[in-house]
């Protein structure tokens, strides 16, 4: 039986009240083992996610996975900053748990659908590498199709498109040993019709698993479902308008698929990669703190003239500014990196003629600023400020309180609190001063 549980991102909530919303007949033994081992499963999952961010693109992925804490009034809950659908199964025919998290805010997905596409544009490479990159997924129904094409492109870059194939007859350019007596033989130069009829084979089942897309659960993640099959499509185009994929679309099969490649191609979008751990069968998990992070990154560099071109995947020219993002150099460090050899790590470090702004993403809400968050702020412009210009930026959601003052021994500045959202960026007035 397949039990169902909606909630929100970023929520806690005891595991008994969980209980009930799934159904309230489920056993108590039998709904903790679907959530702990569904949990389990996450964090392995976003662990492996975060090493790869480190390891290739060198940047922080710190969006908190679900998880379930202990406390005085018992077991509880935590949704996590990842948004969309995730299902553990014990096994073939037997229970399984569904677990829906929606976005708290709820033009969530136009920002992905934002951040995905911009990132993908020429001026922005190679951060598109890191858009794609993005989503945990995996399985139906909601496909994730890269796997099974990068398998068919690089079938595609290192079989031959022709092949050599030698031809007994009464003509040919040499003598061929043959028993009893010699024969002549010669070579010619045929299409590689396995290479053709692969091509084409593999391309149905990818726009078979595609149609096959389809999901069914609250409005608010439909969205997001959406922009990940589109996704999926656009990748898929891409390929399709290579020449020998046309050619292959067209021709009529003369020859045997290699029935290997298909066969890995068909696993490749049917079952979970071995980072989704085992016994999830379905998964759709976008990070939305690092998202809105990208999205916040994009409005800067509108504010500051539009992007020039970039450097690897951290350093962002414009006409007015550089931006450093998530790692900023070493010489900008007067301090921290001469004494620990480490360089602070805000979200955005902006250079623009003789200020550095320092911009934080908060993808909330803010009501208040933690005493925490102040005064990692103040030292990140206190090492990395020149000329004693201190300049720090809060990017939220929307907010509720002023701008803050800051001091820390002679220095002061400001901490300025900027609305970013899909309906407005007020980075555009404070980074324009």
């Amino acid at each position: 039986m397949n039990y169902r549980l909606l909630l929100r991102e970023d929520t806690w909530l005891p595991i008994h009240k969980a209980r009930e919303l799934v159904d309230p007949r489920i056993s108590r033994g039998l709904f903790k083992k679907l959530l702990k081992r569904m949990v389990a499963s996450l964090d392995k999952a976003v662990k492996d996610r975060r090493r790869l961010f480190q390891r290739v693109y060198k940047i922080k992925l710190e969006t908190r996975p679900p998880r379930i804490t202990v406390g005085p009034e018992g077991p509880k809950l935590y949704t996590g900053q990842w948004v969309g659908i995730v299902e553990y199964t014990l096994g073939l025919k037997r229970a399984s748990l569904t677990l829906e998290i929606e976005p708290k805010y709820e033009d969530f997905h136009l920002m992905y659908q934002e951040v995905t596409k911009k990132l993908r544009e020429d001026a922005f490479k190679p951060l598109g590498q890191l858009a794609l990159s993005l989503p945990l997924s995996a399985i139906k129904p909601i496909r994730d199709i890269r796997l099974a094409l990068w398998l068919l492109e690089q079938y595609l870059n290192t079989t031959p498109p022709h092949v050599y194939v030698e031809e007994e007859g009464v003509t040919g350019h040499r003598l061929k040993k043959t028993i009893p007596p010699p024969k002549l033989a010669s070579t010619r130069i045929k299409i590689n019709e396995e290479l053709y009829s692969t091509a084409a084979s593999s391309i149905a089942l990818m726009v078979k698993a595609l149609k096959e897309a389809t999901y069914t659960g609250p409005k608010t993640l439909e969205g997001l479902v959406k922009l990940h099959v589109e996704e999926q499509q656009g990748l898929l185009n891409t390929l399709l308008a290579r020449p020998l994929i046309k050619e292959a679309l067209m021709k009529t099969p003369e020859a045997e698929p290699n029935l290997d490649l298909c066969l890995m191609i068909k696993e490749a979008m049917t079952t979970a990669p071995s980072l989704t751990g085992h016994g999830l069968s379905k998964l759709l998990l976008i990070p939305t703190t690092k998202t809105y992070e990208l999205y916040v990154l994009l409005k800067a560099i509108e504010a500051l003239g539009g992007p020039l071109g970039t450097q690897g995947f951290h350093a962002l020219k414009t006409s007015e500014a550089t931006l450093h993002y998530n790692r900023p150099p070493k010489r900008l460090s007067r301090f921290i990196y001469r004494l620990s050899r480490s360089i602070p790590h805000p979200d955005i470090l902006i250079e623009k003629n003789s200020k550095v702004i320092v911009i934080d993403a908060k993808y909330r809400e803010l009501h208040r600023l933690e005493l925490t968050e102040a005064i990692r702020l103040i030292g990140y412009m206190t090492d990395l400020a020149k000329d004693k210009e201190l300049k720090a930026i809060i990017a939220c959601l929307t907010k509720k309180i002023p701008d803050v003052e800051a001091s820390l021994n002679d220095l002061r500045g400001t901490i300025a609190l900027a609305e970013v959202n899909i309906q407005h960026s007020e980075l555009f007035k404070m980074l324009i001063a």
